[in-house]
């Protein structure tokens, strides 16, 4: 007869979280920051480039939460997409940041 499966291993909620909701708050308080303290404009320009490594350590903390649970292809396939996801939500935030400080 067949076996039942297992119960999945949990995945962790606060490293989950983290590395869900740090990268779109990072780029918009750097925005913020730049927007009030009257820097000139041209520094909004080079925050994506800026902000690709910490999107890269939020990816490992990511990858440490969801790979208690998905091994192998399927934790390859979550990362990049998490990856490009949080790529365009950051862009997104900045391009709307930008529009609206101009």
């Amino acid at each position: 007869m067949n076996e039942e499966p297992g119960i999945p291993t949990p995945i962790p909620r606060g490293p989950l979280w983290l590395s869900l909701l740090a990268p779109p708050v990072v780029v918009t308080l750097v925005m913020l920051l730049i927007c009030l303290s009257g820097v000139p404009r041209e520094f909004l320009i080079p925050v994506p480039a800026i902000l690709f490594f910490p999107l890269l350590s939020f990816l490992y903390v990511f990858n440490g939460a969801v790979g208690k649970r998905y091994k192998g292809t399927s934790l390859l396939v979550l990362g990049w997409f998490y990856f490009l996801g949080q790529v365009i939500v950051c862009f997104t935030v900045w391009v709307g940041s930008c529009v609206i400080v101009s």
